[in-house]
């Protein structure tokens, strides 16, 4: 029997940044071999534009090749408005027959044309539904044009795409490989904040029961501190940075929070509203990731204002990271930004 498998590698190309998880295996079990972060976003007069397939793909094979990864097969990720996922519960059938169900039927759950759209439908297993002659499932759908531009990066910087998934359970992937044996019960919300968007998962005994994406990031962030100060963005994403202290009394923590009661708001009301669909209780711990999650007390101010534990997903100090990949110190801050990353190799070691 083979004691290894060709690693993955994961791909999450973000608004400002491009992370790069390389994931081996062998008989001690998965283990990251390389690990790289990319700048695409700098506020800037030479920052790419979020099109410019090329420009992208070059910040992407320069991680790839600064990285040292070796793995030939990659996974991306597609995210944001052009993305939906949803829960629903169909008739008891085979996954080829609801798949081809749900070509007919997608308008009923989609707000897009199933024309302009590719879709996918998993399977829950396990999930009991509300009907024993029912099963529960996961609809997703994404823009084809969103789509294609994911693929065409892949293709112009070399990497060999063995699949596109979706942010969302790409964080699942991370979660179930790093944080344990997780109880049956357990409730757990994984927030992800990043530039865009903030990515909401919740998770019950390990398994997906809810996926939402909110308009709201840390760009937002950056934006009303530039408007609070009036100074260039660059200038207010330094500050937000280095001084930023969201349990501040000056005028950046003021802007900060500014957009984070949003923030807030809506994450509560996506609590309250699985809540009230499961029937299963409160919210028992809630891990942010993400490069806005680095602020400065952002999860005593979050503890505060959501009622629920707040922690800060260590995504790498769950797994196995090849001696010397990191510099020493450095961990912690990297740590925030590779679930994605790291979910998407996850998905490419295992699919090859």
């Amino acid at each position: 029997m083979a004691t290894k498998q060709a690693p993955g590698l994961g791909i999450d190309i973000g608004s400002q940044t491009v992370k790069l998880c390389e994931v081996s295996r062998d008989v001690a079990g998965p283990h990251v071999t390389a690990i790289a972060v990319k700048p695409i976003k700098t506020y800037g007069p030479d920052d790419p534009d979020a099109d410019d397939v090329h420009r992208i793909a070059g910040i992407v094979r320069s991680a790839i090749e600064e990285s040292g990864a070796r793995a030939e097969d990659a996974v991306v990720a597609v995210s944001g408005p052009s993305v939906v996922i949803r829960y629903i519960e169909l008739p008891k059938m085979e996954l080829a027959e609801a798949r081809e169900a749900m070509r007919f039927e997608a308008d009923q759950h989609i707000p897009f044309d199933s024309s302009d759209v590719m879709l996918d439908l998993h399977i829950q297993e396990g999930e009991a539904a509300s009907d024993p002659a029912k099963m529960r499932a996961i609809l997703v759908a994404a823009k084809t044009d969103v789509v294609n531009q994911c693929m065409a990066v892949a293709e112009s910087s070399g990497a060999r795409l063995s699949a596109i998934d979706v942010e969302s359970f790409a964080l699942v992937n991370a979660f179930e490989a790093t944080c344990g044996e997780v109880p049956e019960g357990e409730v757990v919300a994984l927030v992800h904040m990043g530039a865009m968007s903030t990515a909401i998962n919740i998770v019950r005994g390990g398994r997906p029961q809810f996926s939402r994406e909110l308009s709201v990031g840390g760009s937002a962030i950056t934006d009303a501190v530039a408007k609070k100060l009036g100074c260039p963005k660059q200038e207010a994403e330094l500050r937000k940075k280095t001084d930023g202290d969201i349990e501040g009394d000056d005028e950046v923590a003021l802007a900060m929070r500014s957009v984070l009661e949003d923030l807030v708001s809506e994450l509560r009301l996506s609590f309250d509203y699985y809540e009230n669909q499961s029937m299963d209780g409160g919210i028992d711990v809630v891990r942010i990731s993400g490069g806005t999650s680095r602020l400065a007390n952002v999860t005593g101010y979050l503890t505060n204002a959501l009622r629920a534990p707040v922690q800060q997903w260590d995504v790498l100090g769950g797994m196995s990271v090849d001696e010397g990949l990191v510099v020493p110190g450095e961990m912690e801050k990297l740590s925030p930004l590779m679930p994605v990353a790291l979910g998407l190799a996850l998905r490419a070691e295992v699919t090859q």
